[in-house]
Protein backbone atom coordinates (compact mmCIF):
# COMPACT_ATOMS: atom_id res chain seq x y z
CA UNK A 1 0.00 0.00 0.00
CA UNK A 2 0.91 3.50 -0.35
CA UNK A 3 1.53 5.66 2.59
CA UNK A 4 3.40 2.77 4.60
CA UNK A 5 6.90 4.48 4.27
CA UNK A 6 8.62 2.39 1.41
CA UNK A 7 10.96 5.48 0.09
CA UNK A 8 11.80 6.84 3.87
CA UNK A 9 13.22 3.17 5.54
CA UNK A 10 14.87 2.19 1.55
CA UNK A 11 16.64 5.68 2.18
CA UNK A 12 17.35 5.28 5.84
CA UNK A 13 18.25 1.54 5.08
CA UNK A 14 20.70 2.86 2.00
CA UNK A 15 22.26 5.87 4.73
CA UNK A 16 22.90 3.50 6.98
CA UNK A 17 24.74 1.12 4.50
CA UNK A 18 26.56 4.02 3.34
CA UNK A 19 27.55 5.37 6.42
CA UNK A 20 29.05 1.51 7.26
CA UNK A 21 31.89 2.45 4.19
CA UNK A 22 29.96 -0.18 1.76
CA UNK A 23 29.35 1.93 -1.74
CA UNK A 24 25.49 1.97 -1.98
CA UNK A 25 23.29 2.78 -4.66
CA UNK A 26 19.82 3.78 -3.92
CA UNK A 27 17.32 3.39 -6.79
CA UNK A 28 14.12 4.62 -6.98
CA UNK A 29 11.76 2.23 -9.26
CA UNK A 30 8.51 3.82 -8.68
CA UNK A 31 8.52 4.77 -12.24
CA UNK A 32 4.77 6.36 -11.84
CA UNK A 33 5.31 8.18 -8.44
CA UNK A 34 8.84 8.46 -8.16
CA UNK A 35 10.05 10.90 -5.29
CA UNK A 36 13.91 9.83 -4.65
CA UNK A 37 14.68 12.46 -7.19
CA UNK A 38 13.08 15.34 -5.16
CA UNK A 39 14.31 14.10 -1.90
CA UNK A 40 18.06 13.74 -3.01
CA UNK A 41 17.16 16.78 -5.27
CA UNK A 42 18.06 14.81 -8.59
CA UNK A 43 20.57 17.73 -11.05
CA UNK A 44 18.35 18.43 -13.98
CA UNK A 45 21.01 17.20 -16.47
CA UNK A 46 21.03 13.65 -14.87
CA UNK A 47 19.39 11.56 -17.04
CA UNK A 48 16.25 9.67 -15.60
CA UNK A 49 16.08 5.86 -14.79
CA UNK A 50 12.87 5.28 -16.83
CA UNK A 51 14.46 6.94 -20.08
CA UNK A 52 17.30 5.47 -20.07
CA UNK A 53 15.65 2.49 -19.70
CA UNK A 54 13.54 2.85 -22.41
CA UNK A 55 16.35 3.33 -24.63
CA UNK A 56 18.03 0.27 -24.03
CA UNK A 57 21.03 1.59 -24.16
CA UNK A 58 23.80 0.13 -21.38
CA UNK A 59 26.32 2.26 -21.32
CA UNK A 60 23.92 4.93 -20.33
CA UNK A 61 23.90 3.57 -16.72
CA UNK A 62 27.24 4.67 -15.57
CA UNK A 63 25.26 8.33 -16.30
CA UNK A 64 22.73 7.35 -14.14
CA UNK A 65 23.99 7.78 -10.36
CA UNK A 66 24.02 10.86 -8.80
CA UNK A 67 25.51 12.49 -5.57
CA UNK A 68 23.00 11.90 -2.21
CA UNK A 69 25.52 14.54 -0.42
CA UNK A 70 26.09 11.60 1.81
CA UNK A 71 29.50 9.90 1.76
CA UNK A 72 29.26 6.79 -0.82
CA UNK A 73 25.46 6.88 -1.42
CA UNK A 74 24.66 7.58 -4.72
CA UNK A 75 21.11 7.63 -6.03
CA UNK A 76 19.30 6.90 -9.21
CA UNK A 77 15.79 8.22 -10.13
CA UNK A 78 13.03 8.81 -12.30
CA UNK A 79 11.17 11.51 -13.43
CA UNK A 80 7.66 11.33 -13.75
CA UNK A 81 6.37 10.72 -17.49
CA UNK A 82 3.11 10.37 -19.43
CA UNK A 83 5.49 9.93 -22.43
CA UNK A 84 6.50 6.29 -21.49
CA UNK A 85 4.84 3.07 -20.26
CA UNK A 86 6.52 1.50 -17.13
CA UNK A 87 4.61 -2.22 -17.21
CA UNK A 88 6.02 -2.21 -20.87
CA UNK A 89 9.57 -1.09 -19.57
CA UNK A 90 9.45 -3.24 -16.28
CA UNK A 91 8.87 -6.33 -18.68
CA UNK A 92 11.87 -5.57 -20.88
CA UNK A 93 15.32 -7.21 -20.73
CA UNK A 94 17.35 -4.44 -19.91
CA UNK A 95 15.92 -3.83 -16.26
CA UNK A 96 17.45 -7.00 -15.31
CA UNK A 97 21.02 -5.50 -17.64
CA UNK A 98 20.93 -2.85 -15.26
CA UNK A 99 19.89 -4.46 -12.02
CA UNK A 100 22.91 -6.62 -13.20
CA UNK A 101 24.89 -3.19 -13.65
CA UNK A 102 24.16 -2.08 -10.08
CA UNK A 103 24.81 -4.95 -8.44
CA UNK A 104 28.33 -4.83 -10.28
CA UNK A 105 29.60 -1.51 -9.55
CA UNK A 106 27.88 -1.60 -5.99
CA UNK A 107 28.50 -2.96 -2.44
CA UNK A 108 25.49 -2.54 -1.60
CA UNK A 109 21.80 -2.00 -4.13
CA UNK A 110 18.74 -0.98 -2.32
CA UNK A 111 15.49 -0.80 -4.46
CA UNK A 112 12.57 1.67 -3.64
CA UNK A 113 9.90 -0.31 -5.66
CA UNK A 114 6.39 0.65 -5.67
CA UNK A 115 3.82 -0.58 -4.38
CA UNK A 116 2.41 -4.04 -4.02
CA UNK A 117 -1.29 -4.68 -5.34
CA UNK A 118 -1.35 -1.11 -6.68
CA UNK A 119 0.81 -2.77 -10.08
CA UNK A 120 3.14 -6.13 -11.21
CA UNK A 121 6.56 -3.79 -10.92
CA UNK A 122 7.40 -5.31 -6.78
CA UNK A 123 6.63 -8.35 -8.57
CA UNK A 124 8.75 -8.07 -11.42
CA UNK A 125 11.43 -6.90 -9.22
CA UNK A 126 11.72 -9.13 -6.64
CA UNK A 127 12.71 -12.21 -8.80
CA UNK A 128 16.06 -9.83 -9.90
CA UNK A 129 17.26 -8.35 -6.68
CA UNK A 130 18.90 -10.83 -3.73
CA UNK A 131 16.22 -9.95 -1.28
CA UNK A 132 12.75 -8.20 -0.54
CA UNK A 133 12.24 -6.53 2.75
CA UNK A 134 8.23 -6.05 3.01
CA UNK A 135 7.15 -2.40 4.75
CA UNK A 136 3.68 -2.50 6.90
CA UNK A 137 2.17 0.10 8.70
CA UNK A 138 -0.46 -0.61 11.42
CA UNK A 139 -3.87 0.27 10.72
CA UNK A 140 -3.05 0.95 7.27
CA UNK A 141 -1.38 -2.52 5.86
CA UNK A 142 -4.05 -5.45 6.25
CA UNK A 143 -3.06 -9.11 7.35
CA UNK A 144 -4.45 -10.60 4.46
CA UNK A 145 -3.03 -8.21 2.15
CA UNK A 146 0.22 -9.37 3.73
CA UNK A 147 0.12 -13.52 3.92
CA UNK A 148 -1.10 -12.96 0.32
CA UNK A 149 1.48 -10.79 -0.69
CA UNK A 150 4.27 -12.99 0.94
CA UNK A 151 2.55 -16.12 -1.22
CA UNK A 152 3.12 -14.23 -4.52
CA UNK A 153 6.60 -13.14 -3.48
CA UNK A 154 7.62 -16.92 -2.90
CA UNK A 155 6.20 -18.09 -6.00
CA UNK A 156 8.57 -15.67 -7.89
CA UNK A 157 11.35 -17.35 -5.70
CA UNK A 158 12.20 -14.20 -3.96
CA UNK A 159 14.24 -13.96 -1.05
CA UNK A 160 12.15 -12.26 1.70
CA UNK A 161 14.09 -11.37 4.05
CA UNK A 162 11.50 -9.99 6.67
CA UNK A 163 9.06 -7.30 7.46
CA UNK A 164 9.63 -3.69 8.70
CA UNK A 165 6.69 -2.10 10.49
CA UNK A 166 6.82 1.41 10.29
CA UNK A 167 4.60 4.43 12.66
CA UNK A 168 4.90 1.66 15.97
CA UNK A 169 3.46 3.77 18.82
CA UNK A 170 5.55 2.26 21.14
CA UNK A 171 4.22 4.07 24.39
CA UNK A 172 0.78 2.47 23.56
CA UNK A 173 2.44 -1.23 23.70
CA UNK A 174 3.47 -3.81 21.27
CA UNK A 175 1.08 -6.31 22.24
CA UNK A 176 -1.74 -4.72 20.22
CA UNK A 177 0.38 -4.32 16.97
CA UNK A 178 1.62 -7.87 17.13
CA UNK A 179 -1.70 -9.45 17.78
CA UNK A 180 -3.10 -7.26 14.83
CA UNK A 181 -0.36 -9.45 12.46
CA UNK A 182 -0.96 -12.84 14.06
Amino acid sequence: NESEGKTVTASNLAIVSARSGQRTLLIDFDLRRPRLGHIYQMPETTESLIHALDAGDPAAFSRLPFSSGYANLDIVASRATSELSPAEIMGNPIVKEFIKWARGNYDRVIVDAPPYGVVGDALALAHLVGSVVLICRPHRSRRRTILHTIEQLQETGANILGVIMTDVDFHKGLDRYFNYYD
